[in-house]
């Protein structure tokens, strides 16, 4: 049937990358663990699905009074944050919007020496609702592959917030996974009419 043959001929172009890294960032002296699946349909278009632990996710603020003293305290907690954008690739630049750590943001990427190397900014959180933030979320940085799967990443994070502004380091690894694409094409299909 035609359903059939469109559902294989999409699985057969598409291609599907895992990405797992950790960074370490020196401003907040905290690491924080990211998982991305890219699916790629076409070369000029993608999209990520992405889950990171960040140890300074959110913050509890408690106010108490004793003896008519009042103390306040920020009690900053680690949570599971959810990324889920699509990219727009142009030549060697990609243009990303969408969900980023559960905020809506915006990034670019340039892509060098054969796809080994990446130029990446993104900003996200304009409302500067994470921890200790007076102003929009940003990081400017670079990854770079070494080996086949194989990549370190290293930048500035939160450029806009001096008081959480660090340098963060880190690696991982990141390869196309054949398998994953043919499950996808294998799931059943929802029709909507």
């Amino acid at each position: 049937s035609g359903k059939v043959e469109k559902s294989f001929d999409f699985a057969g172009r598409l291609r599907t990358y895992l990405d797992f890294h950790s960074e370490y960032n020196t401003g907040e002296s905290e690491w924080k663990g990211y998982f991305d699946l890219t699916l790629r349909p076409r070369e000029d278009k993608y999209y990520i699905l992405g889950i990171v632990t960040d140890p300074l996710g959110s913050v509890r603020t408690t106010e108490t009074t004793i003896n008519g003293v009042t103390e306040i305290k920020d009690e900053v907690e680690s949570r599971i944050e959810f990324t889920a954008q699509f990219a727009k690739r142009f030549d060697n630049v990609a243009l990303r919007i969408g969900l980023m750590e559960n905020t809506f943001g915006l990034g670019a990427d340039y892509f060098f020496n054969d796809e080994k190397g990446r130029m990446k900014f993104d900003v996200w959180d304009f409302s500067a609702d994470e921890a200790g933030a007076d102003d929009a979320h940003a990081r400017i940085g670079l990854d770079y592959r070494f080996f086949k799967f194989f990549f370190v990443s290293g930048g500035i994070d939160n450029l806009f917030n001096s008081n959480r502004r660090g340098v963060y380091v880190g690696g991982g690894l990141k390869f196309e996974d054949e398998d994953f694409k043919y499950l996808m094409g294998s799931a059943p299909s929802i029709s909507l009419k």
